[in-house]
């Protein structure tokens, strides 16, 4: 059984960095004497509920609500895959001295992929063109993600995130003029990064005795022996000094 808990919150902390990306986004309005800057708001939701949101405000023709909640940028956790080109030796493992007697020992994670969603919601063509502009050029096609992904091993990752395909517009221009105009720009991203297994406690050996026999001549007498004790002490402050070896001729007794 694992010694920790093994709920890490590696994909939490995936989508959280992934949501770092977009929390400057902006757009120009002309206001009545000059021009106003908004901040773009990112939200965690699927499209399909945004879509139901927007369609029952229509419904209710609240106009004015329906415009403040755009522009608007949603995104969403589409599905995980696993990656097999990324895969090292499962038995690499990490290890963390954790106090005197224990060391924390942990396996090589696995690599999965996962699949984002991303959906700028605009009500004029020109704000949804302004968004997209400072997306695209994060993206050649992926830029890269520094992660803590444990805190208990002090694990740090490289994360890479792609725009995988191309963006896809939708426009409700063809209903009507009665209706309320929503332009939405769809990306998908893949956030390539990894999950890991339990980590484990270990005890650390502070004493080892070993016994040199004859198994030719004696193979039940012993000749010699090697002790070697490591004193008790914490890193950084361990080193050599800290530890003792004597050798004993077990014959001549």
């Amino acid at each position: 059984m694992a010694d920790t808990p093994l709920y890490f919150a590696s994909l939490r902390r995936m989508m959280i960095a992934y949501s770092t990306v977009f929390r400057e986004m902006y757009i120009l309005r002309d206001g009545e004497t000059d021009q106003q800057l908004l901040k773009v708001p990112l939200e965690y939701g699927s499209k399909s509920f945004w879509f139901r949101k927007m369609g029952q405000r229509e419904k209710d023709k609240r106009g004015q609500e329906y415009n403040r909640l755009l522009p608007r940028m949603t995104f969403t956790m589409r599905g995980l895959s696993y990656d097999s080109s990324r895969k090292l030796n499962t038995l690499n493992y990490a290890s963390n001295r954790v106090s005197q007697d224990l060391k924390a020992k942990q396996l090589g994670p696995v690599p999965y992929n996962l699949s984002i969603e991303h959906t700028v919601w605009t009500n004029t063509i020109e704000d949804n063109l302004m968004i997209i502009e400072q997306i695209l050029p994060l993206f050649s096609p992926q830029m890269n993600l520094n992660i803590r992904e444990i805190d208990e091993m002090n694990i740090w990752n490289d994360v890479d995130v792609v725009m995988a395909g191309e963006p896809t517009f939708e426009d409700n221009f063809e209903q009507g003029f009665t209706e309320n105009r929503m332009i939405t720009c769809t990306f998908n991203f893949e956030m390539r990064g990894h999950v890991y297994p339990p980590i484990r406690n270990n005890a650390i050996i502070h004493k080892t005795y070993t016994q040199f026999n004859n198994a030719d001549t004696a193979p039940m007498a012993p000749l010699s022996g090697i002790d070697v004790n490591a004193n008790q002490v914490a890193p950084p402050d361990w080193d050599q000094s800290n530890s003792s070896t004597s050798v004993t001729n077990l014959a001549d007794n």
